[in-house]
């Protein structure tokens, strides 16, 4: 469940300490992890597999819980019939299939140190609906748990853990819109297309000092802004830093970073670099990825600075 470029580095960021707000560790790759923006503590080791034999128990509960129970809001009915009833006149299916999909998946956690690193399971529900859009439920049933070594899964008092409407083009997702509860599904069906709200992510890097000396210390500092009117609930933002030590010999330093990035608001970064020879090549890349929601971004073009340290000889 954990992406390719982040997977290889896991074990050695559950093994590691508090990052401070200056990374100073010059190591060749990481993931930048900062309080309180994630927390290492609510990531999942990879080795936790997803019960999936246990998926039916976890399906049954939920659909006859009372929808009561997930939203005070609504009626005590049981959550399967509610939903059907209320999502009835917007379905868009086939005479034999199921109005809705159930299945396990690692709940998403913005407050972990990486993508789908929670450690708690979620069952998501899946209803296509007209005009080609899918209201995504994810309901968290389980909780994972290490202990010397020991990994499981502990069955929890089920509770909403995130609702949203998924917009789809030739089944490719495209887009998806935030509901604050299971109570406002219908009102945010009637909200069209185009006022659905956008991330804008815009990248920048300074540097301090501007001028730096052979061997000196420079502290780059990455600013992510979001100039859009949604909150990214997740960006995902790919530094890079190549430091020449001499004429032939290249120190490389990457980092991955995943901050959420409010819409109108900023958050940056300080990484610390040694300079060999004085100059240095930067590269910060930002991409509103929105955890498991396809988040539509405007603007793209600005989510990419490359910045050059000239050699002065």
């Amino acid at each position: 469940m954990i992406r390719p470029a982040v997977t290889s580095i896991l074990i050695v960021l559950l093994s590691a300490t508090w990052l401070p707000a200056q990374d100073v560790s010059e190591k060749a790759e990481g993931i930048i992890c900062r309080q309180p923006e994630c927390d290492l503590r609510r990531s999942i080791p990879a080795n936790i597999d997803i019960p999936n034999e246990s998926a039916p128990v976890f399906v049954e509960r939920v659909k006859r819980l009372p929808a009561s129970a997930l939203d005070a809001v609504l009626p005590g009915i049981p959550f399967e019939l509610w939903l059907f009833g209320t999502l009835r006149p917007y379905l868009s299916r086939g005479l034999d299939e199921p109005f809705a999909y159930w299945g396990l998946s690692v709940c998403d956690e913005p407050a972990s140190a990486f993508p789908l690193a929670s450690p708690d399971l979620c069952l998501e529900i899946s209803v296509p609906v007209v005009e080609g859009r899918v209201v995504q439920s994810a309901i968290r049933v389980a909780t994972g748990y290490w202990v010397n070594g020991v990994t499981g899964w502990r069955e929890i008092v089920p509770d909403v853990r995130s609702v949203h409407i998924e917009r789809l083009d030739e089944r490719k997702s495209i887009d998806s819109l935030d509901v604050a509860s299971l109570s406002r599904i219908e009102d945010r069906l009637r909200l069209p297309f185009n006022e659905w709200p956008t991330v804008d992510l815009k990248t920048q890097v300074t540097w301090l000092p501007g001028i730096p000396k052979p061997g000196e210390s420079v502290r780059f500092t990455f600013s992510i802004t979001n100039a859009g009117q949604r909150d990214a609930d997740r960006a995902e933002v790919m530094i890079y830093i190549a430091v020449p030590l001499n004429n032939e010999d290249l120190k490389e330093i990457r980092r991955y970073w995943f901050p959420r990035v409010p819409a109108g608001k900023a958050v940056s970064l300080d990484i610390a670099a040694t300079l060999g020879r004085g100059d240095a090549t930067i590269v910060v890349q930002a991409a509103a990825r929105g955890l498991s929601k396809s988040v539509r971004e405007v603007n793209g073009e600005d989510n990419e600075v490359i910045a050059e340290i000239p050699l002065i000889r």
